[in-house]
């Protein structure tokens, strides 16, 4: 999965939101822990895609 440039911070350091109630699984484990996907919870408050770990803004990436 492609890392997005926050648009806050310019940081790669950023990570796919996941909403919803996932099973958890080894391989889901594993990107949080690296850093590459947060759980976004239940709702869906805006329409944020994308989570920077740098400075904790969450924002809509392109999809290009």
């Amino acid at each position: 999965m492609e890392r997005k440039i926050c648009p806050k911070c310019n940081s790669q350091n950023t990570a796919y939101i996941l909403y919803g109630l996932p099973i958890m699984s080894g391989k889901l484990r594993k990107q949080i822990d690296k850093g590459t996907l947060v759980l976004g919870g239940c709702c869906v408050t805006d329409n944020a895609t994308h989570h920077c770990n740098d400075c904790t803004h969450n924002f809509k990436a392109s999809l290009d």
